[in-house]
C-alpha cells in the first residue's frame, strides 16, 4: 500500500486509500504508533498541501476521525494553513479538523493559538452560518477560555434564538464551574 497506492494521483484511489487508513491498525500492541504511519503522515501532509481542493478537503475530513496525537502532531501546520484556503469546502473541513483536535488529550500542546483561530472565524462574516454550528460544537470544550471566547463569538455572529440559548447555557455552565 505504502509503495504503490500512496503515490497515486487518481482521486478515486486517494479516497479509497483514506477509507483504508481509517480501518487499519495504527498502533502496535503496546500502543505505540507503527513506523509505517510516519510514511503515511508524510503523504497526508502532501495531500493537505495538494493543489486540488477536493483532496485537501477529504484528507481534512479523514483527520477528524484520527484520535492519535502522535499522528496529528506533524500535520498541525498544514491543517492550520488550510483555514485560509480559498475554497469554503477546504476551510470548513479544516475547522472541523481543529474541532476534532480539541477533543484529543494533548490538545493544549497541539493547538496553542486556539483563540486566534476563532478570531479568524469571526472575521469572515459572509460565511458566518457555516461557523456558527462549529462554534456551538466547541462550547463543549473542557477549556473555560475556549468556551468563553466561543460564547463571545457566537453572540457577535448571531442573534438567532438557538445561538442565544446555546450562549446562555454555556455562560451558566461557566458560572457553575
Amino acid at each position: 500500500i505504502v509503495r504503490y497506492v500512496l503515490p497515486s494521483e487518481d482521486h478515486t484511489v486517494q479516497k479509497l486509500l483514506i477509507h483504508y487508513l481509517e480501518i487499519i491498525k495504527k498502533t502496535d500492541s503496546k500502543g505505540k504508533v507503527l513506523p509505517k504511519m510516519i510514511l503515511i503522515c508524510k503523504n497526508l501532509r502532501n495531500n493537505l498541501e495538494h493543489l486540488n481542493g477536493y483532496i485537501r478537503g477529504v484528507t481534512l475530513r479523514f483527520l477528524c476521525r484520527i484520535c492519535k496525537a502522535e499522528i496529528i502532531e506533524p500535520l498541525i501546520s498544514s491543517i492550520l494553513a488550510n483555514l485560509e484556503h480559498q475554497l469554503p469546502f477546504v476551510r470548513r473541513n479544516a475547522i472541523l479538523a481543529v474541532s476534532a483536535i480539541y477533543k484529543l488529550p494533548k490538545r493544549d500542546q497541539l493547538l496553542v493559538d486556539a483563540l486566534k483561530m476563532i478570531e479568524k472565524c469571526r472575521a469572515k462574516k459572509r460565511e458566518k452560518e457555516k461557523y456558527i454550528t462549529i462554534i456551538i460544537s466547541l462550547l463543549n470544550a473542557p477549556s473555560a477560555a475556549v468556551i468563553l471566547e466561543c460564547v463571545g463569538t457566537l453572540v457577535f455572529l448571531s442573534s438567532a434564538p438557538t445561538a442565544t440559548r446555546a450562549a446562555t447555557n454555556a455562560y451558566c455552565k461557566l458560572l457553575l464551574n
